[in-house]
Formats: structure tokens, sequence, C-alpha cells
């Protein structure tokens, strides 16, 4: 059932859950471009080879907790959407636009859009965040413009201080504390 997860976007792009079949060495040489991977935890940390990302893809497709969507456009992979540390309650979502082509034309906002969308309706997610570096202006854009808010500028993750984004978007700021500390806990929403 989770490998025919398909998600329309327009008559030319959706996102389907990725196998092991659709790593090519495209999809590696574009995760260890410089550019593309800069705020990529994984491939940044290391570089990319064929069987290092067949075994990520792989590890994905049987992690219940996960769901690794490619994301094409006219045929071609040209990037991914995680959901990951899937519980009822909540689910973190991390994108990546590996065709620097596509960048700056609204895809990456569309994606997220798309993919919290069916984490809601489909897997009935209360909560979708993401932790994004304060310096990644386009994953800041892109989850502000999908109706994400800033929950926590001061999140410590990987080494470094991050923000914590929220959907749907809190309305009272003070709270914030309180479902920052639920979603990095892994605690139940109250």
């Amino acid at each position: 059932m989770r490998a025919s997860y398909h998600i329309a976007i327009d008559d030319a792009a959706h996102l389907r859950v990725l196998g092991e079949e659709d790593v090519t060495s495209d999809y590696v040489r574009c995760l260890n471009d410089p550019v593309v991977h800069r705020f990529l935890v994984g491939p940044r940390s290391q570089a990319q080879t064929m069987d290092s990302v067949r075994s990520f893809v792989r590890d994905n497709l049987y992690d219940a907790a996960s769901l690794l969507f490619g994301f094409f456009v006219h045929a071609p992979l040209r990037g991914t959407v995680r959901l990951h540390d899937i519980t009822p309650e909540k689910a973190f979502l991390g994108l990546a636009i590996f065709d620097r082509s596509l960048w700056g034309k609204g895809w990456g906002t569309r994606c997220v859009e798309a993919v919290t969308r069916f984490a809601r309706d489909e897997l009935h997610i209360s909560h979708v965040a993401a932790i994004i570096e304060p310096d990644n202006i386009a994953s800041l854009r892109a989850f502000g413009h999908a109706g994400y808010a800033c929950a926590a500028d001061d999140v410590i993750r990987d080494g470094a201080v991050k923000q914590l984004w929220l959907f749907p978007a809190p309305h009272v700021r003070g709270d914030l504390r309180n479902i920052e500390k639920t979603l990095l806990n892994g605690e139940p929403m109250r």
C-alpha cells in the first residue's frame, strides 16, 4: 500500500513513494552537488554513492515511521519530500529540490502543500513540523507560503541552531514552547 501512494501536483508534476529502482546516477550526482546539499544533513556529511542512496531509499521504504516521496516533473526525478518520525499526532517534513533549474519557481511550496495535505487528510496526522536552518531562505519561504509558522528559532539540531516551523500555524505565540517540547520530545499533543 505504501508504495502506491501518489500525489498529483498538476498535469506535469507529481509525487510518489520512491523505490530503489528510482536511484539513478543523476540523483546521486545531484546529492553530491555542494550547492544542492548545503542544507541536507546526510549528503553534506559524506559523499553519496549509488549504494548509499539505494540504502537510504530502501530504509525509508520499510520504515513504518517514514515516507520518502520522489518529486517528478515531466517524468524525471527532480527532488524528494520526506515525512519522518510519523506518529498519529505529528510528523516532520523535509524537502530537497535537486534540479536547480526549478528553484525559485514555487515548486517547493507546492510540494510542501501537497505532502502536508496528504499527511493531514490521508494519514490523519494532527501536526506537521519542519526543522529549518535560518539561512535556508528558500525553505523558509516555501514553508511560510504553505501556511507554516515559525514556532521556535532556537532549536539545536546536528550541532547548529535551527528553527521549528509548524502546521497548522499556532494562533498564540505564547503556547509555542509547549508545542515545541511536545514535538521534539515525541510526547502526545494535547
